[in-house]
């Protein structure tokens, strides 16, 4: 639902022509573009069949049907972002975790750098505790340096 509402005009279209697809699309079907978990939970939930999801994400991600390795790695990726948000949706929908974090994770991008991971979704609690830790930080801060300003 976050994905769809930020979703850009493109993607949203993307998302409606996806629905209407029951095996991988033809090449040129999906105009290649950068793509972030949110993008890859719209299609996903759009298509048919995981194939024709990888098929299309695949797509968007190089502008190419690409090779079995691809579609292989775009597979892997994909299962991997769905099992981080399947606690999300069995612990107690939305309201639970903090919108910020949400919003972090579907605008991360797909496929990430070497050696990092998501973002963390947090709870609103653990969220809170962050932002009161950080305040707490930024008064120490100016305390310890008077008559400085940032």
């Amino acid at each position: 639902m976050r994905s769809w509402g930020s979703a850009p005009r493109e993607m949203r279209e993307l998302y409606l022509k996806t629905k209407q697809v029951t095996t991988a699309p033809e090449p040129g079907f999906a105009p290649q573009m950068s793509v972030t978990v949110a993008d890859a939970l719209l299609i996903d939930s759009a298509a048919a069949s995981t194939t024709v999801a990888v098929a299309v994400l695949q797509q968007r991600i190089a502008g190419t049907a690409g090779r079995q390795e691809d579609l292989a790695r775009v597979r892997k990726r994909l299962a991997h972002v769905l099992k981080g948000l399947k606690k999300m949706k069995a612990g107690g929908g939305e309201k639970q975790y903090s919108p910020e974090s949400v919003a972090e994770r579907l605008a991360s991008p797909f496929f990430l750098p070497l050696a990092t991971a998501y973002p963390v979704i947090r709870t609103a609690v653990q969220q809170a505790k962050l932002d009161a830790a950080a305040s707490a930080k930024t008064e120490a801060d100016v305390v310890a340096r008077p008559g400085k300003r940032n």
